[in-house]
């Protein structure tokens, strides 16, 4: 990583990213109707129906996702209207939250606010021309939030980051495993090669990454079988995952299978 470059005068990136909000915000509510939340949005849309009926996924319907998903848009639905409104007006603050997350990275590389505000348009721009370009915008979103915990505990050492980091991966995991399963391998590198100092200390850290990440997966365990899904998931989050679903999506499931 590079040397830390000392920022421009706060007003002034705070000024760009302002107004790099207003215009992206407002671009993405002209062309709202061509949004998606994600690339499989009808997927996820029935699943969230189901949820709001009173259904559990696993338990009432068949799913090979993680369901972070399913209950991050039904919660949305059930807040702010059960409405194709609703999931472009989710799709807007999301990709808003990931060009904020690449303006504020830029920024702290470059102290450059033009290098940022075009790395925020780069996120923004693609949004309405091809909606699915990035597939899962609340993934990568949370996928930011692990960059800049890991960043920020490369730059100060403080062990919570990577706490952070560790709950930020866990989420992308509750939402979608092969990502999460993914990330969760190149944090780990990160934790115990970027940084220099003793390997007791890298392990306190991987420690304290790992705790993050279990404090997701219990959760995600205790609702599982809250709701009496635990087994429904093993047969379709897991052996069917690394299965049948590897025939045609080898990494990463064909790793776990081989």
């Amino acid at each position: 990583l590079p040397a830390p470059i000392e920022s421009n005068p706060l007003m002034k990136w705070k000024a760009a990213l302002s107004g790099a909000w207003v215009l992206g915000a407002a671009y993405l509510l002209l062309w709202h109707r061509q949004l998606a939340w994600m690339g499989d949005d009808g997927f996820f849309l029935a699943g969230a129906t189901r949820i709001l009926n009173g259904q559990a996924p696993y338990r009432d319907f068949s799913v090979h996702f993680t369901p972070g998903s399913f209950y991050t848009l039904a919660g949305a639905l059930q807040v702010l209207g059960d409405s194709w409104q609703t999931t472009r007006l989710l799709a807007v603050l999301l990709i808003l939250g990931q060009a904020t997350g690449v303006f504020l990275l830029l920024h702290r590389c470059t102290s450059s606010t033009t290098v940022s505000s075009i790395g925020f348009g780069l996120i923004v721009l693609p949004a309405a021309l091809n909606p699915v370009y990035n597939h899962h915008h609340l993934s990568t979103t949370l996928a930011l939030a692990s960059t800049w915990a890991l960043w920020r505990w490369l730059e100060t050492g403080h062990h919570r980051y990577a706490w952070i980091a560790g709950l930020s991966d866990g989420l992308v995991g509750w939402v979608s495993q092969n990502k999460g399963s993914l990330l969760a391998v190149a944090s780990i590198v990160v934790l115990l090669i970027l940084k220099q100092g003793t390997w007791r200390d890298r392990l306190k850290t991987l420690g304290l990454y790992s705790l993050g990440g279990a404090t997701v997966a219990a959760g995600f365990a205790g609702l599982l079988i809250a709701q009496g899904a635990w087994n429904p998931f093993i047969a379709d989050g897991l052996t069917f995952l690394t299965g049948s679903y590897t025939q045609s999506s080898f990494v990463p499931y064909g790793t776990l299978q081989a």
